[in-house]
This record gives structure tokens, sequence and C-alpha cells, in this order.
């Protein structure tokens, strides 16, 4: 729900809901973009008892196009107009060429001009309101967008880089005059900071703290020891199946990798599956920094990890008389840390490889493994 909103410019509006989250409405008609749909006036008692929760100039925001008709409805039936024509309403809505304003309500609505309101019937009533909506330009014009602005989560100070970085969302990786660009365009909540020296800052709103990261490679190790003693397997190993391999995604542990990998097993009619570790440590603040280090185009520990597990699973398939096929089945974040393991692999390795990858966090092109 949302529980204030204010004009920015005028073809820009902002919302805020009662999480702190900040949307953004912009093109389309200022009717539609304000959620009032009858242009009511933010100070009349119709729009405050209604749930008004801010203004655009002299009228009146609404969290929903609903709540404003319902205004609109409140202000018709008020005994300044209820007891008039649809002459008193045009003067409201068009003070200086208020004929003109009458004749196209008319003809929209089908009520002659001279009519009293209080005279309608339940279903002119609702014509006549139609009416006003559409000459108050709330109709689509097909470049309508409302929608909400991600938070920045992290500034990330690079231990290496000289410039920090900012973390948006769990793999989106901006630099410093990429994020300000965002903000200013309105893809981005966050505040600008400009000081008297010329440096300028981002600042998160009051409420929501940005974390500071520092990307240490001791926190991008996962466990040590030989691949053979680490990788977990479910299920039963079948003569002649095929080798299976998972990496799981973001924020998960290692019950929940293993779940996710008896799923696969399952699904393969209960053969075995290698899981390789990638578990989340740290309430996820390991997983992030994988994510910013590897949107980076750095290779991580973790990458020359599942170079060792692609590497294995190859080996255990070269065991049997035949070249049984390697499958691995990679998600999310899974799928980032698969693309820069294959770029270390030879040809070869690549080609025994058949991946699939769902809810990837990167596209793997075709030509990378079969």
């Amino acid at each position: 729900m949302y529980k204030t909103a204010c004009r920015y410019i005028d073809d820009i509006i902002f919302y805020f809901d009662t999480a702190g989250n900040k949307y953004v409405a912009s093109g389309g008609n200022l009717a539609w973009r304000i959620n009032n749909p009858g242009l009511v006036h933010s100070h009349s008692h119709f729009s405050r008892n209604l749930g008004s929760i801010g203004s655009c100039g002299p009228y009146a925001i609404f969290s929903d196009p609903q709540k404003g008709h319902k205004a609109l409805m409140a202000w018709i039936h008020s005994k300044k107009y209820f007891n008039s024509s649809l002459k008193a309403l045009a003067k409201h809505y068009q003070p200086k060429s208020p004929d003109s304003f009458v004749d196209r309500l008319s003809s929209l609505s089908k009520i002659p001009p001279e009519t009293k309101i209080k005279l309608l019937n339940q279903q002119e009533l609702n014509c006549l309101l139609i009416s006003i909506e559409k000459l108050c330009g709330y109709t689509s014009t097909a470049n309508e967008a409302f929608f909400p602005l991600p938070k920045i989560i992290a500034k990330i100070e690079n231990i290496k880089e000289k410039e920090d970085t900012y973390l948006i969302g769990n793999n989106i990786v901006l630099s410093k005059e990429e994020a300000i660009e965002w903000v200013q365009s309105h893809r981005l909540d966050g505040i600008i900071v400009h000081e008297h020296s010329g440096a300028t800052h981002l600042r998160s709103r009051p409420n929501h703290c940005i974390q500071n990261l520092k990307v240490h490679e001791t926190e991008l190790l996962p466990s040590e020891g030989k691949i053979e003693t680490l990788v977990r397997t479910v299920g039963s190993k079948k003569s002649g199946q095929c080798i299976w391999g998972f990496i799981n995604g973001i924020n998960n542990t290692k019950d929940e990798a293993l779940e996710s990998a008896e799923g696969i097993s399952q699904a393969a009619h209960g053969e075995c599956v290698y899981s390789m570790p990638n578990d989340t440590m740290l309430y996820g603040v390991k997983d992030a920094l994988v994510c910013i280090a590897l949107k980076l185009t750095a290779n991580t520990p973790i990458v020359q990890w599942t170079v060792k597990f692609f590497r294995y699973l190859l080996s255990e398939s070269e065991k049997e008389r035949i070249h049984l096929p390697v499958i691995i089945m990679a998600h999310s974040q899974g799928a980032i840390i698969t693309e820069h393991a294959l770029e270390i692999l030879n040809k070869k390795e690549r080609e025994q490889l058949i991946i699939f990858t769902f809810g990837g966090g990167s596209f793997i092109a075709p030509e990378k493994s079969n």
C-alpha cells in the first residue's frame, strides 16, 4: 500500500509504500500519474476523506485510481454540484471556455447540458463520471510506466581499485559514475550529496542503511580440501547412468543445496547426483561478494574450485568403458560460476560437458559447451 506521494517534475511522480520503498510513475497523462481520474482538488475534504496521499499542484494524489474515482463521485454529490447542471461542472473544469467543455461532456455522456445531476439514474451518473475522466485525460497513451526503484545494497570498498563500486540487488555492480547516472535518471533509489570541496557522494534515504563491504580474498575461498572429499552425493550410482553434476545458486545452505540435488536425482529415477559445495556464509555477505567479483570478471577461488569439480566429473565418466555423458545443472549464481570455469577448461573438456541453467545469473553461449 502506498503511504505518501509527491510531484518531482511535471511528468514524474514519486510514490512511497509503508516499507519505505520508492516507486516512479512517469509518462502517460497527469490524471493517470496521480491516480486521480477526475482531477479532484487536493484542498477539498473529498480528497482528504477518501485517502489522498499527496498533491501535485492543485490536484490530489491517490494510492490507486479506485480511490480517485470515489473522490470524484463524492465531489459530484456535493451540494454545490448535485443540484446543478452539467454547465456548473464545465465552469469548474474550464472556467475560461465552459461552453466548449460542456458541449464535449454532453456529447460523450449523451446527457443534455441543462440536465440536473440529481435527476440522473445510476447508469447515467456512471456514464457522466466516465466522460469527465476522459476529458481529464484519464486514457491510455501507451507510454505509461510505473516501477519500483532498486536500492543500493552496499558500497564495495575495492582494495585494488581506486574507485568504489556499488552493489544493486544481488548481482548488479555499478561504478560510482554509473550509480549517480542511475539516480539522476530515476532508475535507482539514492541521494547524491555534493560537498563544498566539489566531492560527490552517494547516500541512502533515511531508514535504509548502505552496508560497507571490503573484498578480501579469504572471504571468497570455499572450504579447503581435495575436491574428491568435498563433493557431496545423493542417490545411488547405477551402471551406465549419466554423470549428473549440480551447482546451487545464491543464499543456499548445505541442506537446501542437497534438497535441490535430491530433486534432480528423483527426476532421474534415483540416480547419483554430484553436488558442488557453494554454501551461503556470513548471512549472505559471502554470496554477494562472490557475485560482485564474478560480475567484475574476476576469477575468484570458487571458479578454480568449479574447474576441479568439472574435471572430477569428467574423470568419473572416463572410468567406464564408454565415456558417459556429463550433464551439469547450474542454478542462479551457479550459472555465473560455470561460465567463468568454462573459460579455463580446454576445448576438449568443454565439448564433453552438457550444461543446463535455470534462473541463471549469466547466459552461457552454446559454443562454450554441448
